[in-house]
């Protein structure tokens, strides 16, 4: 039996559901489809990927109730648990309920109503509650916040080891394999990326992302060294 510890990278497939039953969130396809979780949400043409979550256990990389239930837990095994808001999302914050005059929003062209999601200058994120006399009422609160909840999961992939930690850190952030090496003697990584690799934004974002993860959460790296290999019909042209 193996079973997770802080500090080890895993792969978690899961269904979140609120106390009602209601399925919120989920990387099992069955489960989502059955709850029609992503139907009419999705863009046009635009088929969601179902895919287990890649965290660091005991780092704080998802809520705290799901994240302290994942270390200990047995590689391999299904978990139901119950999360109480104060490990999940909070309570919900009268504070964070704002009026707004409509005129702020038309002087942006937008037209606000009910269910509307909004984002304001510096990142602040809320949902248009009301439209009425003059005022539009925003939730800043995180949608789920005052909600306890339900988690079935299973831990499908688990790495303790320097060697085994960065394989999995790279496909969860990257979705490549096979394209890390590590020499424990040196401290030295070393992630290979081939001309057949679309060399674009996205790749540069999940690259700086992959090497700054490993080299604070995995012990044993002091260096990381990247080689990317380019040919006159791969840069940009070709997709992972």
């Amino acid at each position: 039996m193996v079973s997770v510890k802080a500090g080890d990278v895993v792969f978690v497939d899961f269904t979140g559901k609120l106390s009602s039953g209601e399925v919120f969130a989920t990387s099992i396809k069955a489960d989502g489809e059955k709850a029609h979780l992503h139907e009419g949400h999705d863009e046009p043409g635009h088929v969601h990927e179902y895919k287990p979550m890649m965290i660091v256990a005991g780092k704080g990389q998802t809520i705290k109730g799901l994240d302290d239930a994942i270390v200990g837990a047995e590689v391999g095994k299904k978990t139901s648990i119950k999360i109480p808001q104060d490990k999940a999302f909070g309570p919900r914050d009268a504070s964070r309920i704002k009026l707004i005059p409509i005129g702020e929003f038309r002087k942006r062209e937008i037209q606000p109503y009910p269910g509307m999601p909004l984002e304001l200058d510096g990142g602040l994120r809320g949902v248009v509650k009301t439209v009425e006399a003059g005022r539009v009422k925003v939730d800043f609160n995180e949608p789920l916040a005052g909600e306890d909840l339900q988690y079935d999961f299973t831990v499908t992939k688990c790495a303790s080891t320097a060697a085994e930690k960065l394989p999995l850190l790279l496909e969860g952030v990257t979705g490549m394999t096979g394209a890390v090496s590590f020499d424990a003697a040196t401290g030295v990584a070393t992630l290979k990326v081939a001309t057949n690799i679309r060399k674009d934004s996205t790749y540069t974002m999940n690259k700086v992302t992959f090497v700054s993860m490993a080299l604070q959460y995995v012990d044993g790296v002091k260096k990381f060294v990247v080689e990317e290999e380019y040919a006159p019909d791969s840069a940009g042209e070709k997709k992972a």
